[in-house]
């Protein structure tokens, strides 16, 4: 079975051999609609299992997200987070965090950047591990204003630092808070809203100091935390939502007039209701829907090529038929001359989407509003086989047709006819038929 598979590669290679030019079309044209297909897959893998770059348990992560009756996902307050945290046992690592605006540096040097406010146990429930100093200590993120201390990310670091460990205990001010430096986080970790760019990680019991003494600490009613956690080993997707279910009953009866109309939902993380994430998967699912459709039209024109040359090599496969060869044989060999194509172009694709994808990488973060948005994405093994599977469909697209067109070849009738062999320029005419 090998065997007769390596005799019908080597065939296909010497048949495509013989038309260098038809080839380069087909391969060139599989590898710009493969390429295209697969660095938008490549995003589509972005979104759904690495959501946040630089965090490995990112595709684990679920949001619990308050519903109210309307539809709506208002966010989180800090005292409900704080109340979930104890209640919800089926989750681990329950974590909270809220984006909001900085003004780094003195007055008339204020630099504009975000940050984000977080939870204790924020880091270490994403498993990071810092790339210089320490993470927040519960303490820390206990008493309000108590812990003037700042995070700050890898780049920052690089950039107005140098990356030296001098950074360490100085002071940056933020908001009109002098705030000390007691860690720096892992290169290539951005923080947890999808695709933003944060520079800066506040306790958020700051919050009151850095926000012109808001009362988000205390206040049921102040809304837009983000939590997140895994599911326990112990637990399922399931129970973790009725989980969720009972603590926001229970919170609904002991809080009325903050959460009386709220409930609780579970969402993979990639489903965020709020921020960029609320867009991207259906944007993207739409987008890959797209650039299958165009390879498919190029799959349609390759296919015409192929019937083409199918024709000028009906003599060809007749006297194969004639000398014995079965029907399946005949389309065998078609099927391993055009799936060798389409793998050919695959392989291509394949390169152009790694070279794509680095050079988009390589790209500084665009700025919307203000906000530096990354889309760093890459292009891995799994990414590698979908080129391979779209080659794999290409190849029977245009392949099979002319397959079985050939298969079905009346051989005594095609002989008759006397049609030049394939590989012929066209010099040779055909012989009248002798009757």
């Amino acid at each position: 079975m090998i065997a007769q598979i390596v005799r019908d590669l080597r065939h296909a290679a010497r048949a495509i051999a013989r038309m260098p030019g038809k080839a380069a079309v087909v391969i060139g044209s599989l590898a710009v609609g493969i390429a295209a297909n697969t660095v938008v897959f490549s995003w589509v893998q972005a979104v759904v299992f690495k959501p946040i770059p630089g965090v490995s348990i990112a595709s684990r992560l679920h949001l619990v997200e308050p519903r109210t009756e309307a539809g709506l996902y208002p966010g989180m307050s800090w005292p409900e987070y704080r109340d979930l945290r104890a209640r919800l046992r089926s989750m681990e690592g329950l974590l909270a965090f809220r984006m909001i605006p900085l003004y780094v540096g003195e007055s008339g040097r204020v630099d504009r950047s975000t940050g984000l406010l977080v939870s204790d146990n924020y880091f270490t429930g994403l498993g990071l591990t810092p790339a210089l100093g320490r993470f927040l200590r519960a303490d820390e993120v206990e008493t309000p204003g108590t812990a003037p201390v700042v995070v700050i990310s890898y780049s920052y670091w690089q950039t107005r630092y140098g990356g030296s460990p001098a950074a360490l205990g100085q002071t940056v001010r933020v908001n009109g808070v002098d705030l000390t430096i007691v860690g720096v986080t892992p290169r290539g970790f951005h923080g947890t809203v999808m695709r933003l760019v944060f520079d800066f990680w506040l306790p958020a019991t700051l919050a009151p100091a850095v926000l012109n003494g808001s009362r988000e600490l205390d206040d049921r009613r102040v809304r837009g935390y983000t939590v997140t956690g895994t599911i326990a080993n112990a637990a399922n997707a399931a129970q973790a939502q009725a989980d969720v279910e009972q603590a926001m009953r229970e919170l609904a009866a002991a809080f009325p007039e903050s959460n009386r109309t709220v409930r609780g939902e579970l969402l993979p993380y990639w489903r965020s209701p709020r921020g960029p994430q609320r867009m991207m998967g259906t944007s993207l699912a739409i987008l890959q829907v797209i650039m299958l459709l165009l390879l498919l039209a190029v799959c349609g024109n390759t296919a015409n090529l192929v019937l083409a040359r199918a024709s000028a090599r009906q003599r060809e496969m007749a006297m194969r038929l004639a000398l014995g060869a079965g029907r399946w044989r005949v389309a065998s060999l078609l099927l391993a001359e055009n799936s060798l194509l389409a793998l050919a172009g695959a392989a291509g694709g394949a390169v152009i989407a790694v070279w794509g994808t680095r050079m988009l990488n390589a790209m500084p973060p665009l700025r919307v509003r203000g906000i530096p948005v990354s889309f760093e994405t890459s292009v891995d093994p799994m990414t590698i086989a979908f080129a391979m599977l779209l080659g794999v469909g290409c190849g029977l697209a245009f392949g099979l047709a002319p397959a079985l067109q050939l298969a079905r070849l009346d051989a005594q009738q095609a002989l008759r006819a006397d049609l030049p062999v394939s590989g012929d320029t066209g010099s040779r005419r055909p012989r009248p038929s002798m009757r």
